[in-house]
């Protein structure tokens, strides 16, 4: 899939696809500090290349002196971030409003698609134990 056309220009840095409200996002950024940037882009029209719109770009080097590691996107739009403390926080993108959340951790993972269902996931299994 073509990625955004400044993204390729932008030299190598890390990157990362997300789940930005309903649309595919994809966020590049860097944690030394010559580079603590996070550059966001949504896919306007799913799959194709040149519907890419830059969202927002931010310098990550403010929030509490170090740079913070994005991982993704939280249903109201903020971003989430590890701190270097390896606490989850969250940014307003629109505010520039930081908050840590208070949850701690060596490695965060994040998965923001999940359905919530009342079926059993495996139901030959627990129809056996019942029997």
């Amino acid at each position: 899939m073509q990625l955004p056309e400044e993204a390729c220009v932008a030299g190598k840095r890390n990157a990362l696809t997300v789940v930005c409200g309903s649309k595919l996002g994809f966020m590049q950024y860097g944690l030394r500090n010559w580079d603590c940037k996070c550059d966001v882009w949504v896919m306007e029209c799913y799959g194709v290349g040149e519907s890419w719109k830059k969202l927002f770009s931010l310098n990550l080097e403010g929030f509490l002196g170090e740079p913070r590691l994005p991982l993704g996107f939280r249903r109201n739009g903020d971003l989430l971030l590890a701190t270097a403390d390896s606490e989850l926080a969250s940014l307003e993108p629109d505010t520039g409003r930081f908050s840590q959340l208070g949850i701690f951790g060596d490695l965060i993972c994040v998965d923001t698609s999940y359905v919530e269902t009342l079926a059993l996931i495996n139901r030959e299994e627990s129809s056996s134990r019942t029997s």
